[in-house]
């Protein structure tokens, strides 16, 4: 059987359907990604960024797999990053 993604948040792994990521769960999952040594960096020269995993360039459909999130979780949580720049030297984890 293959993993629904890495375990970040409590509750059942396995279910019919995605469980929605609640506002207050993104910084708890971006900080795992960030201890697992995934980052996403913001591209100057476009307008869009980049996920890396430790040095090495990683797409976002692997991100998703891998975390196991669906389109539109990975589009909430895009927003999130955008939003509070969590990758960044001046943030600050609770």
């Amino acid at each position: 059987m293959m993993s629904k993604g890495k375990k970040w948040r409590s509750g059942t792994h396995y279910s019919l359907f995605a469980r929605p990521i609640a506002s207050s769960e993104f910084p708890k999952l971006v900080k795992s990604m960030a201890d697992d040594g995934l980052t996403c960096v913001f591209m100057d020269n476009t307008a869009g960024y980049q996920w890396y995993k430790d040095e090495y360039r990683i797409t976002g459909v692997a991100v998703k797999e891998v975390w196991g999130l669906v389109n539109n979780q990975y589009r909430r949580l895009m927003e999130w990053i955008f939003s509070n720049n969590p990758f960044g030297e001046e943030y600050e984890w609770e």
